[in-house]
Order: C-alpha cells, then sequence, then structure tokens
C-alpha cells in the first residue's frame, strides 16, 4: 500500500507551479486543480481561464475539499527564505504577516520582501528628496 502522505503530496500537487495547492484552490470541470496564484496568472498570462491539462473550463468556486486537506496537512511558508512551518490554518495566518512576503512600494514600481521596505522608502525615497 503506498504511503498515504505521498499519496497527498501528489494530490495536491498544482501542475502549474509545481508546489503544494494553497488555498483558495481552483478545480476546472474535470476535476484538475491549481492554486489560486497559478489560475489568476493563467488568466493574466494567457488570457484564459481554461485548465492548461485539458482545457476544460474552471468552475467558480474554490474546491472546499482539497482546501481542508491543505489545513490538514503539514506546511511551509511559501516566502523564500522562511522557515515556518506547521499546520495549512496556522501557515496560512502566518502568512499574511510573514516579514519575508512580497509588498509593492506605494511610492515606485519595487516589490520585493515586507522587511526591505523600510530600506527601500527610506534609500529611494527620503535621502532623495534633500
Amino acid at each position: 500500500m503506498a504511503n498515504l502522505e505521498a499519496v497527498f503530496a501528489e494530490d495536491m500537487q498544482c501542475p502549474v507551479c509545481l508546489d503544494i495547492l494553497r488555498p483558495p484552490v481552483r478545480l476546472c470541470q474535470n476535476g484538475h486543480a491549481t492554486c489560486d496564484d497559478c489560475h489568476n496568472k493563467i488568466d493574466r498570462t494567457w488570457h484564459t481561464t481554461r485548465c492548461p491539462l485539458c482545457r476544460g473550463d474552471f468552475r467558480p468556486d474554490p474546491c472546499p475539499v482539497k482546501e481542508q486537506l491543505y489545513y490538514s496537512m503539514k506546511v511551509s511558508c511559501k516566502f523564500d527564505g522562511c522557515k515556518v512551518k506547521g499546520y495549512g490554518r496556522e501557515v496560512v495566518r502566518h502568512e499574511r504577516r510573514c516579514i519575508l512576503r512580497e509588498v509593492r512600494c506605494s511610492k515606485c514600481v519595487w516589490e520585493g520582501p515586507h522587511v526591505w521596505l523600510p530600506s527601500h522608502h527610506f534609500t529611494n525615497h527620503v535621502r532623495m528628496k534633500k
């Protein structure tokens, strides 16, 4: 019998980014799933909301079964360099305030980790005014 974690890991892998499916999980009419970030990336890049595996239409509502599965699994924070691990629900809460989450500067086109925003702001917007 296959290892249950291995089965879950395969079933919970996004076919676009190859990472774990993170809520909200989007399903196509044929049951293929993508994470919401990839679903939005497909829409922006190829101007379509069709499944990259079968070209089927995506359902409008997220998949609660896969989301609950995610919440019950041990996962890592999605932001590069962050070492936080825990159950999905805890990690989702952490990611909302993770110091390594990606943010945009409101004064220019800079994007980067939240922890670097004060330095960026001082270097590029405060010192430049003097």
